[in-house]
């Protein structure tokens, strides 16, 4: 073989050996949620239910099929503590369907959590108080 051949087919080698080499893709950041909270009233009787709903968007865009934690904090409890999950439907909505309190004069507190995936930021809704009479 030449030398120039030799070269040739060097390079060559180096130039498919290169191209076999993958760059590993950026991801793309990670898109800004709202989520937010509506209960149907923030007083009812004890042992009534009070429905929750949450809506999670990424701008103006609801987000589809994503897992929203309800957290619930009773009278005297120090945290939040997981009270359902619910997955959203076409319109970026979750419905939640507490039963709030047992005793009267209870307040209970109401947020609900989206965890966050690999395309979509965490975010929490603002926190809701319902009274039990």
């Amino acid at each position: 073989m030449s030398r120039m051949t030799s070269r040739t087919a060097v390079l060559g080698v180096a130039l498919v050996a290169a191209a076999g080499t993958a760059t590993p893709a950026l991801a793309a950041p990670a898109r800004a949620t709202t989520l937010s909270l509506t209960v149907a009233r923030t007083s009812v009787a004890h042992n009534q239910r009070d429905p929750i709903t949450g809506t999670l968007d990424a701008g103006r865009t609801p987000l589809r099929g994503k897992r929203v934690l309800l957290e619930k904090k009773a009278s005297g409890a120090r945290s939040f503590t997981q009270a359902g999950s619910a997955t959203t439907d076409s319109r970026g909505q979750v419905h939640f369907s507490p039963v709030v309190g047992t005793r009267r004069g209870e307040r209970v507190q109401y947020e609900l959590v989206f965890p966050g995936d690999s395309g979509d930021r965490a975010s929490r809704s603002r926190v809701v108080t319902v009274s039990v009479t």
